[in-house]
């Protein structure tokens, strides 16, 4: 999902309305102009490049000709597995890019102003790629808690951290495409307080934002329908929290008149 953000970005550089990402029923192809740059179905990859950047050996072996009508100069592409990509992703990177440049242009030199795979874009999924690559490590978990005045720590004391502890839980499994849907339908502002991540901290948190299930999976604890229109909605990572500081959680619209009178909210 990296690549497929680093091509696309690329790619909406050079041409801004001639590329376009289509979800594929088990993959994803990234189409600049009239071809293909980069096509994942089933864990086999297809990566374009202008030429074999690399003399290696196992480099060579992976890398084979191809040939479009619309890129004049030579080029080959990757076929493979993903496990095998990784191991010459480097090497080609640059020839990668120079392919896209290429598929961007007309003969004449002149940038593409379309594509016809432009109406098949699925911006949802360059949004759940953008949220695959902001997953925090099991490292990074954060845990907030209350405290009152009384229980302040002392801030010269120091504390220990980081022992492993088995812990088992139940998990309830989250359908991506709803939570797509909800983004798409909804927007990206938080609905509670319309937060726009995009907006505050800039493209690198385009595309951000939590979704919340108006009724917990915990309480249905199987399978079910979800409407992703009705029965979702996105809110920033703020209201989440304060949304989930009580069972059952706080509603949105109690939310709202928490930020609208703080001072009278129990």
């Amino acid at each position: 999902m990296g690549q497929l953000l680093r091509s696309a970005e690329l790619a909406n550089e050079l041409a801004p309305n001639a590329w376009g990402v289509t979800s594929l029923k088990n993959g994803f192809r990234l189409n600049v102009g009239q071809v293909e740059v980069l096509v994942l179905c089933d864990d086999q990859l297809l990566f374009n490049t202008i030429k074999a950047s690399s003399d290696k050996t196992e480099d060579a072996a992976m890398v084979g000709s191809r040939r479009y009508s619309s890129i004049q100069l030579p080029h080959h592409a990757f076929r493979g597995a993903v496990a095998d990509f990784a191991k010459v992703q480097t090497n080609l990177q640059a020839a990668h890019s120079d392919f896209i440049l290429e598929a961007s242009r007309t003969n004449s030199g002149i940038p593409r102003t379309g594509s016809p795979f432009r109406r098949f874009h699925c911006a949802a999924l360059l949004d759940y790629a953008r949220e695959l690559q902001r997953e925090p490590s099991p490292e990074s978990n954060f845990d907030g808690v209350w405290l009152s005045q009384g229980e302040m720590p002392q801030a010269d004391t120091l504390y220990i951290e980081g022992g492993r502890v088995s812990v088992q839980v139940d998990k309830y499994e989250r359908n991506t495409q709803a939570r797509d849907a909800c983004k798409a339908c909804h927007g990206l502002k938080c609905v509670a307080c319309e937060f726009d991540f995009e907006r505050v901290y800039g493209r690198v948190a385009e595309g951000y934002i939590h979704v919340h299930h108006l009724k917990p999976l915990s309480e249905v604890r199987e399978s079910h329908k979800v409407d992703p229109i009705h029965d979702m909605v996105p809110v920033c990572a703020n209201c989440h929290a304060v949304i989930h500081l009580k069972n059952p959680p706080y509603t949105i619209e109690e939310v709202r008149n928490m930020l609208k009178r703080p001072d009278q909210c129990e």
